[in-house]
């Protein structure tokens, strides 16, 4: 069997497959801020007559292991998060805050064992203002649409539901509409029984 024309990984578990996510996503955003940083520090650096060129070479040398880098970042970021997530059996801003600052303490660890801590401290600091943030934005300012009714479908000028229309001739009194079954009423929806008339001789009246 050879590969598919476009990889899919929908088959994964839900924890593997939203760490790839983000790693794509770290990746793109490394690429995209990177080309863009680089290539202006490498216009600005370049002599007169090979800016462009200067720029373009600044982004290839140097955007791509800045997306690597990003890449790895999010990766570690988003392990810790389904590790905590999978221990505590809760779904948090707690779990974002403590996978982030997990990760820039276990990056910064190669500098020493201060510079983690304090990187941790920094870490937790910025992504619990980022949570908040968002919570406050998302029940204060973000507005959510009301649910929308679709018109009918129409077909040039036809529309494909018919037309309402209200029937506005008089009609005599006790008549229904054409189609209209008048509704009988009664007990446990028995008719009524049919009165019984009877005739009754008038009395003799004298003069």
């Amino acid at each position: 069997m050879g590969w598919l024309d476009e990889p899919s990984y929908a088959h994964l578990p839900g924890a593997r497959r939203h760490i790839i996510d983000e790693v794509g996503c770290g990746f793109w955003c490394g690429m995209t801020g990177g080309s863009a940083y680089h290539f202006l520090k490498g216009l600005r650096n370049s002599p007169n007559g090979d800016r462009l060129a200067g720029g373009a070479r600044a982004v290839r040398a140097h955007a791509p292991r800045l997306g690597g880098s990003w890449a790895g970042f999010w990766a570690v970021w988003e392990v810790f998060e389904n590790a905590i997530f999978f221990a505590r059996r809760k779904e948090d801003p707690w779990n974002g805050i403590a996978a982030g600052a997990a990760t820039w303490g276990l990056v910064d660890l190669r500098r020493g064992a201060r510079v983690a801590a304090r990187s941790t401290l920094v870490g937790a600091a910025v992504i619990g203002l980022a949570e908040g943030l968002r919570i406050w934005l998302d029940k204060h300012v973000v507005l959510h649409p009301a649910p929308t009714v679709e018109p009918p479908p129409s077909f040039g000028h036809v529309a494909a539901w018919p037309a309402l229309t209200v029937d506005r001739r008089p009609r005599p009194l006790g008549s229904t509409p054409e189609g209209h079954v008048p509704k009988i009423g009664g007990f446990l929806g028995i008719p009524p029984r049919a009165p019984i008339v009877k005739e009754v001789p008038a009395a003799d009246v004298g003069y």
